[in-house]
């Protein structure tokens, strides 16, 4: 199809959340618009009313939007399109390259069973009129079927996998509009993409088997033929098929669990798409700059939590410490409520290396805001396991009550003199310290902490530690 800018759209159905599978086809539908200067389209296929939800359309959307894969155009909705799909079928049959088919399912199992193949034997493709006008005289139900081709070849050029053939013979005259007249998935999305006018189909290579039957249909319909482009599969970290299985696979599993849009986005593209550099940090922008069609790849992609964490880690390390705020903030927002924005801000600072997701900084910041109600057992038993930790422990707490100074060089230099002056190692301070400030073996500079926390609260915490350790 001779087109300038491309047309490409995003199909899914209402009946469940955008998977991570949905999503990577989207971003790559999406990036390919943008890189090209086209058209990011938008179509819900809401044709199964049993199980196409409302609410399910409100997430797809909302999940798109919050990736930033926003459309161009008004949303497409296949069940306001009855009358296209009518006026298509009408003229399949009209045209000859379609059927009526009576055959009842019993006549079908019969066959079936004769032969030894679920292949349709072709009962009613070359019925007189006088017989399917009989049929139809008496309300028998029936279905429509498209009349396929019994010698040659079905192929295409696809732009991953190359040329994809299969002999005729292996398609049957399969349905295209079930018995209450309802049209079947393949017809539908042949009319609507091209009524949309797309240029490019970009979807998962399980999508294959489907468009070798809906070439048929567009040269029933003597429809130009997109380009097709099928998407590797996107395996877990046990090389099989995602899944639910797989932990969260809804794109709002991974929002409400602290993961950043740009960490999606950027993990998302990775998943078979090789932008030929060692890059591997990227923003939307580059993305879009940078993405190829052509440098997708055919092996299958795999979902690698690890990977995933580790990209966040490296956008949250980049990110504006006021930005972090805000997002910590859509998750939690009565996160440090009773604190100054200033004080917020240094907690995300000293705790942002130390964090994978947003979440991470709700998570590790309590001691920022609570003093300790238990200590971490184990730590307690190896660096403070005797009355003498606590003596010690008392007496450089009165160092730094007599101190005037509070600031972390200070704290640290009182530390080092107190180890030294008492052949202490400074880690056999700073341990206790540690556990005395926080409740738990680690963490950020425990003299950034101190200095953050204030005198007041740092020594109100030694005194409680010294009251209440070693552990009985």
């Amino acid at each position: 199809m001779a087109q300038t800018k491309p047309r490409v759209r995003f199909a899914p159905s209402p009946t469940g959340q955008l998977h991570l599978g949905g999503a990577r086809t989207a971003l790559f539908n999406w990036l390919f618009a943008k890189h090209n200067q086209g058209t990011f389209l938008l179509r819900i296929e809401d044709t199964d009313l049993q199980r196409s939800k409302s609410e399910y359309t409100e997430q797809i959307c909302e999940s798109l939007q919050w990736l930033g894969l926003n459309w161009d155009e008004n949303i497409i909705y296949q069940s306001q399109r009855s009358k296209l799909y009518k006026d298509a079928i009408d003229n399949l049959l009209e045209n000859g390259n379609a059927y009526r088919c009576f055959a009842t399912k019993d006549e079908l199992n019969q066959y079936r069973e004769k032969d030894g193949s679920l292949f349709y034997p072709g009962l009613w493709r070359d019925c007189s009129e006088k017989d399917i006008q009989n049929k139809l005289d008496s309300d028998t139900p029936f279905t429509i079927r498209l009349k396929t081709p019994n010698q040659g070849s079905v192929s295409f050029q696809d732009e991953i996998y190359g040329q994809i053939k299969v002999q005729a013979s292996e398609i049957d005259d399969f349905i295209i509009a079930r018995s209450d007249g309802t049209p079947v998935y393949n017809l539908v999305v042949v009319i609507d993409d091209h009524d949309m006018k797309i240029s490019h189909l970009i979807r998962g290579e399980d999508h294959t088997s489907n468009t070798l039957k809906q070439l048929l249909i567009y040269k029933a319909l003597h429809y130009d033929i997109p380009i097709f482009v099928h998407l590797p599969m996107i395996l877990g970290e046990d090389k099989k098929r995602l899944s639910k299985r797989h932990s969260a696979t809804g794109v709002q599993a991974y929002q409400k669990s602290g993961y950043t849009s740009d960490t999606m986005i950027n993990h998302l593209a990775l998943l078979g798409w090789n932008p030929g550099t060692e890059q591997d940090i990227f923003t939307l922008q580059d993305l879009i700059a940078q993405f190829k069609i052509n440098r997708v790849q055919k092996k299958p992609a795999v979902f690698d939590m690890q990977r995933l964490n580790w990209i966040s880690s490296q956008h949250i390390m980049s990110m504006d410490l006021k930005k972090i705020h805000t997002h910590i903030l859509s998750l939690h927002n009565n996160w440090g409520k009773e604190k100054d924005a200033h004080f917020l801000l240094q907690i995300i600072a000293l705790l942002k290396p130390r964090c994978k997701t947003i979440l991470d900084f709700v998570d590790l910041s309590d001691y920022f805001f609570f003093d300790p109600k238990m200590y971490d057992a184990k730590m307690a038993k190896k660096k403070w396991k005797t009355e003498e930790t606590s003596q010690y422990m008392n007496s450089f707490t009165k160092i730094l009550e007599d101190g005037s100074e509070w600031s972390d060089s200070e704290i640290e230099k009182k530390l080092k003199q107190f180890a030294e002056k008492n052949e202490l190692k400074m880690g056999g301070v700073i341990a206790p310290v540690r556990l005395a400030i926080c409740g738990i073996p680690n963490g950020p500079s425990l003299f950034s902490i101190m200095s953050l926390l204030g005198k007041k609260t740092c020594i109100r915490r030694l005194k409680s530690a010294i009251n209440t350790l070693p552990l009985k």
